[in-house]
């Protein structure tokens, strides 16, 4: 937690609550869109996951919002998955949503029986995003896109501007990330 950044980004620039404790961050999101914390390392080729923990309330989302995990060069830039939770785990929305130059494009998403489900994760492999769930130590990949027509990761230098992040979104939304 750390080497994170000290701010949410926010596609309009409006901040995001944070609030960091020993080994814990509080995030709350106030916009609709998701905020993102990117870190400081990324992957040096177009291979990587990034895993996101919730199990529970407390480590996890409120029972309305989304968490979000994937590659972010900055607000206006970045792939994720986007892991919804609207109160019922039986019909939550997985989505994989691109942002290039500010214009976001939800390339595929699907209503999923999330209910048990611990972790999320977001995976590429060159230019295949694939959003999974875990439900104890199964992984069940729930959607996948290519995405070379908006954005293409092959290429090292747009690859080297983006670094793993992740999120939350949903005004008001607020997760806690140990």
């Amino acid at each position: 937690l750390r080497r994170l950044t000290r701010t949410g980004l926010q596609s309009e620039g409006a901040p995001a609550q944070m609030s960091l404790s020993p080994g814990r961050l509080r995030l709350t999101s106030s916009r609709a869109e998701p905020t993102l914390l990117r870190t400081e390392a990324g992957p040096v080729a177009p291979y990587c996951t990034v895993v996101v923990t919730i199990d529970s309330s407390e480590t996890g989302t409120d029972e309305a919002g989304t968490v979000t995990a994937g590659l972010v060069r900055d607000a206006s830039n970045y792939v994720i998955a986007s892991f919804e939770r609207n109160g019922d785990p039986a019909k939550a929305a997985v989505a994989i949503d691109v942002r290039v130059e500010g214009r976001t494009t939800r390339v595929a998403s699907v209503n999923v029986d999330r209910a048990g489900a611990t972790r999320c994760a977001f995976t590429v492999n060159e230019n295949y995003v694939t959003a999974l769930v875990a439900k104890g130590a199964d992984w069940v990949p729930v959607v996948q896109h290519r995405i070379t027509d908006l954005l293409d990761l092959r290429n090292p230098d747009v690859l080297r501007q983006y670094r793993y992040g992740f999120g939350a979104g949903g005004a008001g939304t607020t997760v806690t990330i140990e």
